[in-house]
């Protein structure tokens, strides 16, 4: 029987624990990835996946000290994130820790996310997602069984069991203790707010975390016809009634040779039932000829696109015969169309500016008027930052040289430097 040597203290480093501290070896299933040509071991036993870290890493000094049941010292020396290829039709997106070890080992925690299953008989590792199957080999190799373990007593430990709600799942069954409720406005003008531009910095990390977030499945994908708006519950009962008073409605129901797949579809806020074209994937109203051109002005006014536009935005939406023709009559003889309508349309040449990196590198400045003279100011000296785009006004006497940087020393320069 073995006895364990304990210490007084708190153990202060986290600790990666071996079960069995003397060299074992046994058969290895090694998968191989086609990108880096690399072969990982597969270790159901270890908790951790590692790669091993090279020449120049191993000069620098190790972030972390992790310790093995035998008391030799395992040099940590940061995290790598690799994306792997194992011919599954998905790659697969890690992060590593690099260690001071000989042979990368894919460890538990890799294949329970990615629902991976090692098959020592037939050599390969099992996708049960995809049901595929990628071949590797087996080979002699040190049993590792490397698992992490966290000492419990120290004083963050003690905090998280103080507040156990931190760390754990919210139970959806569970009555919520406070009184904040969260609601979607639906009266006065829509809810808006302009978009906040980042740092290239801090852009570069948001795209990383999204692109993390989308291949992990944790964003769902709505399908596009979700996103367009839906007519009113008085609007859908009524187009339910006209449809059921049109002929020419009833006649396409009957006519087995119509290209429209028709079919009933409940409407979501009445007891009727709209007929609907489902051909294309998603339910489009068929509209009978009363509504067709309230439609169109519902669709097309908004910003009075063209033929080919407003004939796409409708057609996403409804379903009626000739449409197309009808929509490119309605659109030649729109007034408002023909008003803003210009023959010739003369485009001058783009410069070209480089894009700044950071705030306040280059500002751009306006002089506007004469004004009415107010104070003894008939100008008005704009400045905008390029990057962040924060204006400043700054109401000056005259257009000298002089008067000008006087005015920019003691507003924008005071001001942010």
């Amino acid at each position: 029987m073995h006895f364990a040597l304990q210490f007084s203290g708190k153990q202060k480093q986290r600790r990666i624990d071996a079960t069995c501290s003397l060299q074992q070896t046994s058969h290895r299933l090694f998968i191989r990835d086609r990108i880096s040509n690399i072969s990982f071991q597969v270790d159901t036993g270890s908790d951790a996946s590692l790669i091993p870290a090279n020449t120049y890493q191993k000069r620098n000094s190790s972030q972390q000290a992790f310790f093995a049941a035998n008391s030799t010292t395992i040099d940590v020396y940061g995290q790598k994130t690799l994306s792997l290829n194992f011919n599954l039709r998905r790659d697969f997106l890690w992060t590593f820790l690099i260690a001071d070890i000989s042979t990368p080992i894919l460890g538990a925690d890799f294949l329970y996310y990615f629902e991976l299953v090692p098959d020592l008989r037939n050599k390969c590792l099992r996708d049960t997602k995809t049901k595929l199957q990628s071949v590797g080999h087996l080979k002699y190799a040190n049993l590792h069984l490397v698992q992490i373990s966290i000492s419990k007593d120290t004083i963050y430990h003690k905090l998280l069991k103080e507040f156990p709600s931190i760390t754990k799942l919210p139970n959806p069954n569970q009555p919520v203790k406070h009184t904040t409720v969260h609601h979607i406005v639906t009266k006065g003008p829509p809810a808006m707010a302009k978009p906040r531009r980042l740092a290239p910095d801090r852009l570069k990390i948001a795209k990383y975390r999204i692109s993390k977030y989308d291949a992990s499945g944790t964003f769902t994908t709505f399908e596009k016809q979700l996103c367009f708006p839906t007519p009113h519950g008085s609007q859908e009962s009524e187009l339910a009634k006209a449809q059921q008073n049109d002929p020419e409605t009833q006649m396409l129901l009957q006519d087995k040779s119509s290209p429209l797949q028709l079919a009933l579809k409940p409407c979501l806020s009445t007891n009727s039932d709209l007929i609907c074209d489902i051909s294309t994937g998603s339910s489009r109203p068929l509209v009978p000829e009363s509504f067709r051109r309230l439609n169109f002005e519902q669709l097309h006014n908004i910003s009075h696109p063209g033929i080919a536009a407003t004939t796409k935005l409708i057609s996403a939406r409804y379903v009626w015969p000739n449409m197309k023709s009808n929509i490119k009559e309605w659109v030649r003889y729109c007034e408002s169309c023909q008003r803003s309508k210009v023959q010739r349309h003369t485009k001058a040449p783009l410069g070209t500016f480089s894009s700044p990196d950071s705030r306040f590198q280059q500002i751009h400045i306006a002089i506007v008027g004469p004004l009415p003279p107010s104070d003894g100011c008939i100008y008005l000296l704009t400045m905008i930052n390029r990057f962040s785009r924060w204006p400043e006004a700054i109401p000056i006497a005259d257009m000298q040289t002089k008067t000008i940087c006087t005015a920019i020393f003691h507003t924008w320069i005071s001001h942010f430097g």
